[in-house]
């Protein structure tokens, strides 16, 4: 990352602001993967044909596949390797599109495009690290992350 931030000086290009942002999502999801209650883990997954995810989230049975994009308004080309994951793994039942949209949109049935909000230093309290205190719904529990939480293996709910 310095490298990458070294090389574009004051106006970075959309490929390096993109590849900075990925990392910095995937960071705050190792965190809330090591903050969660239930064993979490991170990975990534690429086909040999060519479809690759960004991460992928793992805990009990449920996977859930997180692609990151640097844009505003992401469309159904930006899930489609979402698609093909949901398509090949019944444990992932809904996958997300983390980007800098204001508001969660529906990219596909059971794919939404959620914002990621900026945060506190990671030494602030963890409950109030991204300005919420997390609630219980029908949906699972509301909270902290870039539009996750992983409060007790729960996806952060945006049915509302």
């Amino acid at each position: 990352m310095r490298r990458a931030a070294a090389e574009e000086g004051l106006h970075p290009s959309a490929r390096v602001l993109g590849a900075l942002f990925e990392q910095f999502v995937g960071l705050e999801l190792l965190w809330a993967t090591r903050q969660a209650e239930a064993p979490m883990h991170l990975r990534f997954w690429r086909d040999p044909d060519g479809p690759e995810v960004d991460w992928v989230v793992v805990w009990e049975d449920r996977w859930l596949p997180v692609e990151v994009k640097w844009s505003e308004a992401p469309t159904g080309r930006d899930a489609r390797h979402l698609e093909t994951f949901l398509s090949e793994y019944p444990k992932a039942r809904a996958a997300v599109v983390v980007c800098r949209t204001p508001k969660p949109f529906k990219l596909a049935e059971k794919i939404t495009a959620i914002p990621c909000r900026t945060s506190p230093p990671p030494w602030s309290n963890s409950n109030e690290r991204w300005g919420r205190t997390p609630q219980a719904c029908r949906h699972g529990v509301h909270g902290y992350g870039p539009g996750l939480n992983f409060t007790q293996g729960q996806i952060l709910c945006y049915g509302h």
